[in-house]
């Protein structure tokens, strides 16, 4: 499911800044990538790192979204505080769900298409994240990211 997922444009626009990918696919690892929401018209990058690979990591934003969905639908007064406050684990789905009203679990992989913005040692892996989300201002409200990968 995921690799349909996976734009292969060749660059990615936040806030009138454009970059190239990487390109590679829902395989690679050691990666920091890039959601972009397709029912926002601006601010709609995430910057997010993994050093599995691109499918389990975005696995992981799916299966929360799913429990976010699960636990609206067993509670009528539910509900998420807003994206500055939501942890950064479930961003996307909070995202889709606070802003757009998607409840649905079908609505995630209609949601977002994601690219690799550049593969990275595991050591370095989070700078490189942190210079991603510097250079596209993807930290909210300015992107969907809400907390910093580097301190300072």
């Amino acid at each position: 499911m995921t690799c349909s997922l996976v734009s292969g444009t060749t660059s990615v626009t936040n806030n009138d800044i454009t970059i190239r990918t990487q390109g590679g696919d829902c395989k690679t690892r050691n990666i920091v990538y890039s959601a972009t929401c397709q029912l926002c018209q601006k601010n709609n990058v995430y910057v997010g790192k993994s050093v599995c690979t691109l499918s389990q990591r975005v696995n992981g934003h799916r299966a929360k979204f799913y429990e976010l969905c699960d636990s609206f639908r067993g509670d009528e007064n539910f509900s998420v505080v807003g994206p500055g406050d939501i942890s950064d684990e479930n961003v996307l789905g909070a995202h889709i769900f606070t802003v757009h009203n998607k409840k649905e679990k079908s609505d995630f992989n209609s949601c977002f298409i994601f690219d690799i913005l550049a593969r990275s040692s595991p050591q370095d892996i989070r700078k490189c994240e942190q210079f991603y989300i510097d250079k596209l201002r993807s930290l909210y409200p300015f992107g969907l990211n809400n907390i910093k990968s580097i301190s300072g």
